[in-house]
């Protein structure tokens, strides 16, 4: 699943940076938080969480991602928080096709069971939930013991769609898709043809920068297309939401 490439000296007591490489070669980096002093101790009693981050995010974002590992450990829980694909500005280089992020988690979830855990969660956030839910439809894996997802789109399609449509974006996702049909032409998963593009007042009513967003055709499509998999109701999953979420 994956390979595990090396680590930096302690940041801070009780943490370590690693770099894994996935199955399908992509580097990848992960942040352990755990207990001072016991970092190569047995660590099959120690539940530990894996943290995905959302579009564009890391593991030093803010929020989430960034304040969860420190209070987690004030509890005795342990984490891994997780660079995917997605965090090297995936989306504009062509290189964070969503559904290749599967071996992002694959390699983590590795890495951790390789190092002795045996108590694993993995929590997405924002689009990292996307992630876990996509991970989790498609593997069993007996030392992961839940999912958590915070922050998840049943269909980011389909948001992504009504937003460009209230902001009145340039171009529309109708003129996005057909353009990705034109050159991917018959084959979209397999064509050597992609584009960098900008869609315009994405986000919001201005053309500033804040307001736009960029993908590659092949990123978009496979994230924000219609045929794309971000989406609970092609996975199959019906969500229990936690009132008050």
């Amino acid at each position: 699943m994956g390979i595990f490439i090396g680590e930096t000296p302690m940041i801070q007591p009780g943490q370590k940076l690693y770099r894994l490489r996935t199955q399908d070669g992509f580097s990848i980096s992960g942040h352990l938080v755990g207990r001072e002093g016991v970092l190569t101790k047995d660590h099959s009693d120690i539940p530990i969480l894996i943290g995905v981050h959302g579009l564009l995010g890391h593991f030093l974002a803010c929020g989430t991602p960034r304040l969860l590992p420190y209070a987690l450990r004030k509890q005795g829980v342990w984490s891994f928080s997780i660079n995917t694909r997605l965090a090297y500005a995936g989306q504009m280089t062509g290189k964070g096709i969503f559904g290749e992020t599967i071996h992002d988690i694959d390699a983590a979830v590795t890495f951790l069971t390789n190092e002795g855990f045996q108590n694993i969660f993995i929590l997405g956030y924002s689009l990292g939930a996307s992630m876990v839910i996509n991970w989790g439809a498609n593997r069993q894996e007996p030392n992961v013991r839940g999912l958590i997802l915070e922050g998840v789109h049943y269909s980011i399609p389909n948001t992504h769609k009504k937003r460009l449509a209230k902001w009145e974006s340039t171009p529309t996702y109708e003129e996005v898709y057909a353009r990705a049909q034109a050159i991917f032409g018959s084959n979209p998963d397999h064509s050597p043809n992609d584009e960098t593009f900008v869609i315009y007042q994405a986000r919001g009513p201005s053309r500033k920068p804040g307001d736009d967003e960029i993908f590659t055709y092949k990123t978009w499509w496979h994230m924000m297309g219609p045929e794309g998999i971000v989406n609970l109701s092609r996975i199959g999953i019906n969500p229990c939401v936690e009132p008050g979420t």
